[in-house]
């Protein structure tokens, strides 16, 4: 039987736990019961390493969770360092979630498969406003791509 992680409690099977409970009763005389009962402790400490941090990366870049820039946030998320005060700041994932046709500042505000692009100038007349949408073979050749995953948008909130 394994053993699980359910939100923080132990779930053990009875006959795990009624081996559990005779080998703490159990004075070990020789190494090869102790070397047992290391290698299963051992086991169960590589499967929940192995859980943990599926566990935590479920959770991270939701709306709301610390970020230190885009690219921990999850897709239509973007990482926005917002100034309180003077030397206060706190960097968030904030959910933008832009469709396709939007005018966005960068990939990160775009929904899942949507990108940024600044259109060709050679093309359009108004090339200043960058919009979400599929990537074409001429946005690839032509246009430029915007997404900056080390990057943060800064708020100020002072005053």
């Amino acid at each position: 039987m394994e053993r699980r992680l359910v939100e923080g409690n132990q779930i053990i099977s009875a006959e795990v736990m009624s081996t559990i409970g005779n080998i703490s009763s159990i004075s070990f005389a020789t190494t090869s019961t102790t070397s047992t009962t290391q290698s299963m402790n051992e086991t169960l400490n590589q499967k929940l390493k192995r859980i943990q941090p599926a566990i935590s990366r479920s959770r991270s870049g939701e709306n709301g969770t610390a970020c230190s820039a885009h690219k921990d946030c999850r897709p239509g998320h973007c990482c926005h360092r917002f100034v309180l005060g003077r030397n206060e700041t706190q960097p968030v994932c904030v959910l933008h979630r832009l469709t396709e046709g939007a005018e966005c500042v960068d990939g990160c505000q775009c929904s899942t498969q949507l990108n940024c692009f600044l259109p060709d100038a050679r093309l359009t007349v108004n090339s200043t406003n960058a919009v979400c949408k599929k990537a074409a073979s001429s946005d690839i050749l032509t246009g430029s791509y915007l997404y900056q995953k080390d990057s943060v948008i800064v708020v100020n909130r002072s005053k």
